[in-house]
């Protein structure tokens, strides 16, 4: 969009009994969105990933009572065509209510049985909420020693 006149772009959003309203960006816009990622611990065999990510829910529907489950993709990206996704589900007790927090998981993957010391990954992360809406990926590097 442009004009010869200043504006502003704002996006609409209802989710069921809410509206939301959001200035639109270049990249999109996720609801929910990851706004961080931490992996707090990394063991090489059998191979464990531990993370941490914080979430912004404006619609505050990334977990319900009824559905406290918060699914998600995780990928590891070992380079060389080695990549693993799998579907893990969280748990989402931290967010019922309140439009951010952290969630923690643990992804445990059966058919990764043995590491290297000192092998890089990429760990990429996207969760979807109880309305189906998916989140931004985000990632990080993580060392396995």
């Amino acid at each position: 969009m442009s004009s010869s006149t200043a504006f502003s772009a704002v996006a609409l959003r209802l989710s069921s009994d809410k509206i939301a309203t959001l200035p639109v960006a270049i990249d999109g816009m996720y609801r929910p969105a990851i706004t961080g990622l931490r992996v707090t611990k990394t063991v090489r065999s059998p191979l464990e990933v531990d993370f941490a990510i914080d979430i912004t829910d404006l619609d505050s529907d990334t977990a319900t009572v009824s559905s406290t489950g918060v699914a998600n993709t995780a990928i590891i990206n070992f380079g060389s065509g080695f990549v693993y996704s799998y579907a893990v589900t969280l748990d989402g007790n931290a967010l019922i209510g309140p439009s951010s927090g952290t969630i923690t998981g643990i992804l445990k993957p059966t058919n990764i049985t043995n590491v290297p010391a000192g092998t890089s990954a990429f760990f990429y992360i996207v969760i979807v909420d109880t309305a189906g809406n998916e989140s931004n990926f985000i990632y990080t590097t993580i060392r396995f020693n």
